[in-house]
């Protein structure tokens, strides 16, 4: 499966775009198939004759199996699905959950929540930055951790090293004091 972040032109404006593509067949419904699916972020500049547009370009992409729009700003989200080879709009509702992927979207009074197989919600962009920082948090930690484990080892050896030199000095002058007349 292959998923990208793509920057797309409508005209003189941009689009940001997540494609799922999966170019292997799967099983689905009891039928192998391909299956691509796009989410369309629409930015607040854009307006919804220029998101039409847009649609248009993808319409006649075979291809794509699945169509979902989302403008943040306005918290508006329309889903799209091919059936009998025509992108056809989905009616609208709370909750879209696509035929090809194990996620569904749940629209909401005032965001849409993407949630995943095991039923968990994706993280936000705050949420996700938030994930990030205690992560390296807890990898610094571990790493400074690592290193004081390193150092004790590295001071224990050095006594190793010491008591070692010193019994093999104890032990020549044990066999010296020993074999002495």
């Amino acid at each position: 499966m292959n998923i990208k972040l793509v920057i797309n032109h409508v005209g003189e404006k941009s689009i940001t775009s997540i494609i799922i593509h999966n170019k292997n067949e799967v099983k689905n419904n009891n039928r192998t198939t391909k299956f691509k699916i796009i989410l369309d972020i629409v930015p607040e500049h854009m307006s919804w004759g220029e998101v039409y547009q847009r649609w248009l370009q993808l319409y006649q992409n075979k291809e794509l199996n699945e169509y979902y729009v989302y403008a943040p700003h306005s918290n508006e989200f329309f889903a799209w699905q091919r059936f009998q080879q025509q992108l056809v709009p989905l009616p609208k509702q709370p909750r879209y959950a696509s035929a090809f992927l194990r996620i569904r979207f749940e629209h909401y009074a005032d965001t849409l929540e993407v949630f995943t197989t095991d039923q968990q919600p994706f993280l936000n962009f705050k949420e996700q930055a938030i994930a990030i920082e205690e992560a390296q948090d807890k990898a610094r930690a571990y790493q400074a951790a690592l290193r004081e484990k390193q150092l004790l080892l590295e001071q224990a050896y050095q006594r190793l090293d010491m008591l070692e030199r010193h019994y093999q000095t104890s032990k020549k002058y044990q066999h010296t004091y020993a074999t002495a007349p």
